[in-house]
């Protein structure tokens, strides 16, 4: 069973881990890191290195796994958004939204929403512990 403050951190997570990916890829397409492997030709078993067939496939299957990440990532999203929508006061949507789905550091949070940083830090608290009660965030 996972916490609000869990599930809200694994979008983060697999956003970074999007970007990431994309980052390979494009580095790959690029020519900037080298993709070596070994491919066996032919019933006798013979192997030859080709690393143009064997780029071209590791981007397509890091395209593959980006797919599958956003389509993790704006179901979890849209959970995550409904949730605290329907859950939060205003103050504490804002700050969540911001903190968890723009990816603003507390002081940022602060200068935005004129609270203090130790406002801020409560109305989180409070919000993750709010989201916590409703259960909603076990499902998996």
């Amino acid at each position: 069973m996972s916490t609000a403050k869990e599930k809200l951190q694994e979008i983060q997570k697999l956003d970074k881990a999007i970007k990431y990916k994309l980052e390979i890829a494009d580095d790959l397409r690029q020519g900037k890191l080298p993709c070596i492997a070994m491919d066996k030709i032919g019933s006798s078993g013979t192997f030859i290195s080709n690393p143009t067939m064997n780029t071209a496939l590791k981007i397509t299957k890091l395209s593959e796994q980006v797919e599958k990440d956003i389509d993790r990532l704006c179901g979890l999203k849209c959970e995550m958004e409904k949730a605290l929508r329907k859950h939060l006061n205003a103050s504490e949507y804002e700050i969540c939204y911001l903190r968890y789905f723009k990816y603003k550091r507390w002081n940022e949070i602060a200068d935005e929403t004129s609270y203090s940083l130790r406002g801020v830090h409560r109305i989180h608290i409070h919000a993750l512990m709010k989201l916590d009660a409703y259960g909603f965030i076990a499902k998996e």
